[in-house]
């Protein structure tokens, strides 16, 4: 018998756990994450009694949806420490209104941006189920539109890059003002806007301070054969993207603040001249590259890091 129990009483229904043990509400909410339309069917749309008992637990749910659909952004706002309505957020977002600071992988899948994370303002687009990333650049460059399938290539500024940042002692960036200050742009550059700026106005090529123009300061934590992320530009008012690579030598100077490092990168042909390059760095100076452009700092990659870049490393060297 359809809703019967074999001993012919009735299953207790979905008003009786409303009733007796509303706690449950929330186990059930977590089964239902991944679909939000089944979130509202059950707890807004069955009954005003459900959506009064369920209360408690909606704005936890509303933030596990909101992880779930875009980890990414969820990272950012986390990064801000900021007590969110994350019911208003996910609608914010869903229809485009917020936009963040991130770093994309293979930007607009050029050759020429192979294992990089460039930073962009990106946004949600629910009519494409697609972000749209609109390029930091001293030149104008045009959005790019990644589709939800594609939401590994989007990662939020690393946590060994944060770290530094934060303490005042370490002289993490490219200014000789407080780091307090410098700090602070940071997070303004990497908080989420209430509303979504329009397309013509940069995070500002213009003004240097703050992240993503600072350079990374210091030479710990590398070693020879490791992963590793390099800070480069080719122009002079461009932010820096990271770019990956191994760390081949290491020579420090006798100080210990600065060294010089041979870095090779595996996804171009060893004949090509992108393959090896040899940087000075460590004291939180832009220098000129051998290449061409420009060179910041040098950071080890974690190794959960590293797994995150190996989804992008080209089935063949690339050859330059």
């Amino acid at each position: 018998m359809a809703g019967g129990a074999p001993n012919g009483k009735e299953c207790p229904g979905l008003m009786t756990v409303v009733e007796c043990l509303p706690p449950l509400l929330a186990v059930i909410g977590g089964f239902l994450a991944e679909a939000p339309q089944d979130i509202v069917h059950l707890f807004y749309t069955s009954s005003k009694f459900v959506a009064r008992q369920a209360s408690f637990t909606l704005d936890d749910l509303w933030h596990d949806m909101y992880e779930h659909r875009w980890g990414a952004f969820h990272e950012a706002l986390s990064f801000q420490e900021r007590q969110e309505d994350w019911l208003c957020l996910y609608k914010d977002t869903l229809s485009g209104h917020t936009e963040f600071m991130l770093e994309v992988f293979d930007r607009q899948k050029k050759e020429g941006f192979a294992m990089s994370a460039m930073p962009a303002r990106v946004h949600y687009d629910s009519r494409e189920d697609s972000y749209v990333a609109w390029y930091i650049s001293a030149s104008e460059v045009p959005p790019e539109l990644i589709s939800s399938q594609e939401k590994h290539r989007l990662r939020f500024c690393p946590a060994s890059v944060r770290e530094p940042l934060w303490h005042p002692e370490t002289p993490a960036v490219v200014s000789e003002l407080p780091c307090e200050r410098l700090w602070c742009a940071f997070k303004e550059r990497a908080r989420c806007c209430v509303r979504r700026r329009s397309p013509s106005q940069d995070l500002s090529s213009k003004d240097p301070v703050g992240y993503p123009y600072s350079v990374l300061a210091g030479i710990d934590g590398l070693k020879v054969g490791g992963a590793v992320e390099l800070q480069w530009k080719m122009q002079e008012q461009s932010p820096f993207g990271w770019w990956y690579g191994q760390l081949e030598e290491l020579r420090s100077d006798c100080d210990g603040k600065l060294a010089t490092a041979t870095v090779i990168f595996p996804h171009f042909q060893t004949t090509s001249q992108w393959y090896r390059l040899a940087v000075r760095f460590g004291d939180a100076e832009v220098r000129d590259c051998m290449l061409g452009g420009k060179s910041g700092g040098l950071r080890p990659v974690p190794e959960g890091e590293k797994t995150q870049w190996m989804q992008h490393f080209p089935e063949k060297p690339i050859q330059v």
